[in-house]
């Protein structure tokens, strides 16, 4: 699935019970040094909840202080003319396929998945991660 870095884990699975309605408590990092597209590929079995949303952010870090990490989630602009931040929303099972370019400054992508409406979810979703 394209190269990647050493010990660089390419999956992330959040499986039955373990889908809840906040995005940090399913978060995976992945590194993307040197990397002009990167793709997340989303095998979803929707459950109990109501939709899946995946929400991604890309790190910048400065490179002279490389401790300065910041994440920036993806956006767009409504029709309003207002920035939101852009979730990605399942409404059922499938496989998904999410394709971004990755900036030259940015390092990392953190990818977080949640579940809308009443826990306790039963669903179960499975990213892999590709660059070139």
């Amino acid at each position: 699935m394209g190269k990647w870095g050493v010990d660089q884990d390419q999956t992330f699975i959040v499986s039955s019970g373990n889908l809840t309605t906040n995005f940090e408590d399913n978060t995976r990092l992945a590194n993307v040094p040197y990397v002009i597209q990167a793709f997340v590929y989303i095998d979803y079995t929707k459950g109990s909840e109501d939709y899946l949303e995946v929400a991604v952010e890309e790190s910048l870090v400065d490179d002279d202080s490389p401790s300065t990490e910041l994440y920036f989630y993806e956006t767009i602009v409504d029709n309003e003319g207002y920035v939101e931040k852009y979730i990605f929303k399942f409404t059922e099972s499938g496989r998904y396929r999410l394709p971004m370019q990755v900036g030259e400054s940015e390092d990392r992508l953190k990818i977080s998945v949640r579940g809308a409406g009443t826990p306790p979810f039963d669903g179960e979703v499975t990213l892999f991660f590709g660059i070139r």
